[in-house]
């Protein structure tokens, strides 16, 4: 029964990072030890690293050195016109880095796909990210918002916690999916950010005629 169990679970998860560089490291050792915690309850689970750099060899040696490179795929790079392709075959998108994104288009591409997000809302990221309402649990690891589950400790067992939580409950990671594709066709469209920044520049027009 155990391993039937686990069989409905053949989840696939996504790490994108278009470049796997300098700072990143840590984002994607991050995603690789939550990895692996994550197959101790769901070997079925499979794995894909979007993107390409100098750490790829060293995201590619600490998946052999925690003996999941039969369960992670390295794509490499990935360019924007197959990249919607991608992420339509994925069950989950984690974006584990800390690093202050102004926007993170990663994030933004995976929403669009409706493919459900766990992310950390650090920088302009907490601006799309809906935050959930407080309810007096403050030291929650994670929490599930209005379009997201939102990691709230930068530590791998919260992150494989997290996307945990979207492998037991598939309805869930369907309402977070629609939610994060209509906040995207909501606010960042081509036309709603010409809007945005044509009504920027009345505003500021105006200011400066006055001043």
């Amino acid at each position: 029964p155990h391993q039937l169990r686990n069989r409905q679970h053949r989840v696939r998860v996504v790490h994108v990072d278009a470049d796997l560089v300098g700072q990143r490291l840590e984002a994607g050792v991050r995603a690789q030890v939550a990895a692996h915690e994550i197959l101790q309850r769901h070997p079925f689970a499979r794995f894909t690293v979007v993107g390409d750099g100098v750490l790829r060899a060293s995201l590619e040696d600490l998946a052999a050195r925690l003996q999941i490179s039969w369960a992670v795929h390295f794509t490499g790079w990935v360019g924007g016109d197959d990249l919607p392709g991608v992420l339509a075959g994925m069950d989950v998108v984690v974006n584990s880095g800390l690093v202050l994104e102004t926007f993170c288009i990663a994030n933004i591409e995976a929403m669009s796909m409706a493919v459900p997000l766990v992310t950390f809302a650090v920088g302009g990221v907490g601006e799309y990210v809906m935050q959930p309402e407080q309810d007096g649990t403050d030291s929650a690891p994670f929490s599930v918002s209005g379009n997201a589950v939102v990691v709230h400790r930068a530590t791998p067992d919260v992150v494989a916690e997290a996307v945990h939580h979207l492998i037991l409950h598939p309805e869930l990671r369907r309402a977070l999916g629609q939610a994060g594709r209509r906040t995207v066709v909501s606010h960042f469209t081509i036309a709603s950010q010409v809007d945005l920044y044509a009504d920027l520049y009345r505003r500021l027009r105006a200011t400066h005629a006055r001043s």
